[in-house]
C-alpha cells in the first residue's frame, strides 16, 4: 500500500535560496522516507505533487544496465556542473592552478602558475556524465555557433561514440518512461505532447531528451534550471557493494529519500535538492544515479 504524505514548507521560496550550493547533513531533514510514498507539498493552501517514490520497482537485469553502460564514462571528471558541485575550491584542482578570477562563485576562469587565465569557466570537477541530447554547445563549438547562428541542440559525445552501450541502455530508459506514464498519466501526457515538437531530440519515443549520470557523487543544494518548466524528473540508482547515506533531500520541506538499488523516484526538480554524505562500508562500492528529464531549451530547436 502506498503511503500518502502532505508536507508544509519550512520556509518560503525566496528564503529557500539560503540552501544554494551548500552540502547538508541528515540533521537538516526531519523525516527519512524508505517506503512507497506519494508526497504532496501544501503551498498557499494548495496541494502540489512533490514526489512519488517506489522501492525496488526496476527489474534487476534492467537496473544493472546503468552500471554496465555508463560507469566507465561517468567516472571521468566533468567541470561543468556549477552550483551542484558547490562553491569553487582550489583543493579540487591540480597544483598547476593557483587561483580563480571569481573565487566566491560556483564557476570561474582559473589562473595558472604562469599567470595565464583560462578561456572558459570551470566548476569543481565531479564524476558526472550527460547522455542523450543537449541544448548547449561544447566549449570548442561555442565560438563557431555564435558566429554562424547554428542550432544549439546536439547529440552528446557519449551517445555518438558509444552506440552499442547506448542501444543497450535504451531498455532501462524505456522502462523508466513506462513507469512515468503509469505513476502520473496526466503529467506524462503533457510532456508527451511537448515532445512531439522536437521528436528528433527525444530519446527513442520516450518523453526524455537527456540523462545525467552521476558516479559516487554527493551533490550540493541546487535546482535544475534547465529542466522543463512544469515538468518532473525521475531518478534511479544502481549500486555495488555497501554504503550508508547519499539520501536525496529537499530541505525546504525537511524530507529526504533513502534511494537504493532498483528504486525509482519521480520528483519536482525546481525545488532545492541535494545529497547527504555517502559513507562507504567496503572498498569495492559504487553508486550510479541517473536522472531522466526533458531539457526546456530543446523547444528552441524546432524553430
Amino acid at each position: 500500500m502506498v503511503k500518502i504524505l502532505i508536507v508544509k514548507p519550512l520556509c518560503n521560496e525566496v528564503e529557500s535560496k539560503k540552501f544554494e550550493g551548500k552540502f547538508l547533513s541528515e540533521k537538516h531533514f526531519k523525516k527519512i522516507i524508505d517506503e512507497d510514498c506519494d508526497i504532496y507539498a501544501l503551498i498557499n493552501n494548495k496541494k502540489k505533487l512533490l514526489a512519488k517514490y517506489r522501492v525496488e520497482i526496476i527489474p534487476e537485469k534492467l537496473n544493472d544496465l546503468a552500471t554496465e553502460c555508463f560507469k566507465k564514462d561517468a567516472k571521468k571528471a566533468s567541470s561543468m556542473r556549477g552550483i551542484a558541485s558547490g562553491k569553487i575550491s582550489k583543493k579540487n584542482f591540480s597544483k598547476n592552478i593557483i587561483g580563480f578570477v571569481s573565487p566566491d562563485s560556483y564557476k570561474s576562469k582559473v589562473i595558472y602558475k604562469d599567470g595565464s587565465i583560462s578561456k572558459y569557466y570551470r566548476a569543481n570537477p565531479v564524476n558526472s556524465l550527460i547522455v542523450g541530447y543537449f541544448d548547449q554547445p561544447t566549449l570548442k563549438e561555442k565560438h563557431e555557433i555564435v558566429l554562424n547562428n547554428r542550432n544549439l541542440c546536439r547529440t552528446t559525445k557519449f551517445t555518438e561514440q558509444n552506440k552499442e552501450k547506448w542501444k543497450k541502455s535504451l531498455n532501462l530508459i524505456k522502462e523508466v518512461d513506462r513507469l512515468y506514464k503509469k505513476l502520473t498519466p496526466s503529467i506524462y501526457k503533457k510532456q508527451q505532447n511537448i515532445c512531439k515538437k522536437v521528436k528528433k531530440y527525444c530519446i527513442d519515443k520516450t518523453v526524455f531528451t537527456t540523462l545525467t549520470v552521476n558516479y559516487n557523487w554527493r551533490t550540493a543544494c541546487h535546482v535544475d534550471k534547465g529542466d522543463l518548466k512544469d515538468g518532473y524528473s525521475l531518478m534511479t540508482v544502481s549500486e555495488n557493494g555497501n554504503y550508508d547515506g547519499g539520501y536525496l533531500g529537499f530541505p525546504r520541506f525537511g524530507i529526504c529519500f533513502d534511494i537504493k538499488d532498483g528504486d525509482l523516484i519521480l520528483f519536482d526538480p525546481h525545488h532545492y535538492h541535494c545529497n547527504t554524505k555517502i559513507i562507504p562500508k567496503n572498498k569495492n562500492w559504487s553508486r550510479i544515479s541517473i536522472v531522466y528529464y526533458f531539457r526546456e531549451g530543446m523547444l528552441n530547436c524546432h524553430k
